[in-house]
């Protein structure tokens, strides 16, 4: 928790500091002597708390308030005097003080104090959260144009993509990945006490990706973050459920992000040739991308394992006697091939012997992969069948958090999979479908005029009004509030 201290005199500023490190809370302390110092903390640091005289040189402490509510609105102000007038009071309240307290504070007044707003800060650094992977999750999937976000302060993005190779069944394997997923986001917010902003969600392919938004953080503070990510990440890591996270570079727009993300999504395929279960950078494998014919290989390798998780034997067949014939010119090193037997075993369930050549791992594939085939239990639903399933399923939980995997998983198909089959069963992307059955739940309950603008947010699946504001505005070409006050809405 940011806290900062405003006071003219150093002995109040030394005590206070003091008894706030002796109530065993993590806390980031900082300190300004003048009105005008405290203006300037408050634009830079936008703490969570501020602790804030009233008399003070240059600015006073009520005048200060009133410039910088603006500068960090989530900021909660305790006023800190030796005034008890009534009319300070008033003001402070007006302000939205949190709390008034008389000097000397008493360490049993200051816990007090701290206890009573730790909920609400925390309750303020989730809702900012929710609120920033709404926009990431809108940005990455064209549901709204672009916005470079406008603050005062210098905004690092970094972003990575995960990606799993498992021959775990589809179901184990979602339930393995979710519990990843929620373990980062969980822990990742708690570490981050609200420094920063995480946005962890899947794309239509199955892989996930992770976006973190800092105010001026150093190269320290990223080394750090990265670290935190391996310390969650590899306990989740096994032979049979290989997670490869691939990292972008601090960049400070939002345009160099969704760049970045897509030069992540051309290079995940080199993770066959350059290890997986591993966390690495793009700039490790871009060297390789530019090597056309280790690209296509590794490009061919995870068309292989595509095909076989969604049971398309035609391709999968084609793309085996590809690798066969032309295996060869794709020179690769001992390494490589090490790497390689790494990844196919991790995906496919075969006794692979490290002294075999690559044309035996072929065909020991094939083998195994046609008696998979054989005994195929995936197909109790038609192409048809499946789509309906999905718009059913759409219908009855629109309103809250859902996604493709999820869904792929109750059908039993790979998200790749469904994904790609919506897609060219209804001519659009399942999140668009989404969206758009969502707005027209909106524009339904806007014609019950006792339902506020929030609720109707709420109910069909948006945390933040002002992001269900700007799909709706994207969507039907006016404001929630224009569509109920108009004759449509009649």
């Amino acid at each position: 928790m940011k806290i900062l201290i405003a006071d003219d005199e150093q002995l109040v500023r030394t005590s206070l500091r003091s008894m706030l490190e002796e109530l065993g809370v993590p806390l980031s302390i900082r300190e300004a002597e003048n009105g005008s110092r405290l203006i300037e903390e408050i634009k830079a640091e936008r703490p969570d708390l501020a602790f804030v005289d009233i008399r003070m040189p240059k600015v006073n402490g009520l005048e200060a308030i009133e410039i910088c509510k603006n500068l960090s609105p989530d900021t909660q102000w305790i006023i800190l005097t030796g005034y008890s007038e009534f009319d300070y009071a008033r003001e402070a309240l007006r302000l939205g003080a949190a709390h008034y307290l008389l000097k000397p504070v008493s360490t049993d007044e200051l816990k007090e104090v701290i206890a009573s707003l730790q909920t609400t800060v925390k309750e303020k650094w989730i809702e900012r959260n929710r609120q920033f992977e709404q926009e990431m999750f809108s940005m990455c999937h064209s549901l709204l144009p672009l916005q470079e976000d406008v603050r005062e302060n210098q905004t690092d993005y970094l972003a990575a993509m995960i990606y799993v190779d498992s021959r775990l069944e589809e179901q184990k394997k979602n339930a393995r990945l979710l519990t990843l997923t929620t373990t980062l986001r969980e822990h990742l917010l708690e570490w981050a006490e609200g420094t920063l902003q995480i946005s962890l969600f899947p794309l239509p392919a199955g892989e996930w990706t992770l976006i973190a938004a800092w105010e001026n953080p150093s190269a320290g503070d990223w080394i750090s973050f990265w670290s935190r990510v391996d310390e969650l990440v590899d306990p989740f890591r096994q032979a049979d459920f290989a997670v490869t996270v691939i990292k972008g570079n601090p960049c400070s727009s939002r345009q160099e992000l969704l760049e970045q993300l897509d030069r992540i999504k051309q290079c995940s395929p080199l993770r066959v040739v350059a290890g997986i279960n591993r966390t690495r950078n793009i700039a490790e494998l871009e060297p390789d991308r530019d090597h056309s014919t280790a690209w296509k290989f590794c490009r061919q390798f995870i068309g292989l394992t595509d095909h076989y998780r969604e049971r398309s034997f035609l391709h999968f067949a084609k793309l085996v006697n590809e690798l066969e014939s032309g295996w060869k010119q794709f020179s690769l090193s001992e390494e490589q091939q090490k790497n390689i037997l790494l990844f196919v075993q991790a995906v496919f369930s075969c006794p692979f012997e490290p002294g075999d050549d690559f044309p035996a791992w072929l065909r020991m594939i094939q083998a195994h992969a046609e008696q998979a085939f054989i005994h195929n239990e995936k197909g109790k639903y038609a192409s048809h069948d499946l789509i309906e399933e999905v718009k059913r399923y759409i219908d009855q939980h629109y309103m809250h958090q859902i996604g493709i995997g999820e869904i792929a998983d109750k059908l039993g198909v790979t998200p790749n999979y469904l994904s790609t089959l919506f897609h060219r069963k209804t001519g659009t992307t399942f999140v668009k479908y989404l969206t758009r059955i969502r707005m027209l739940k909106a524009k339904e309950l806007l014609k019950n005029p006792s339902i506020q603008i929030q609720q109707v947010a709420e109910r069909v699946g948006y945390y933040s009004p002002r992001h269900f504001t700007k799909l709706f505005v994207r969507f039907f070409g006016c404001y929630p509030s224009e569509y109920r006050d108009g004759p449509k809405a009649k």
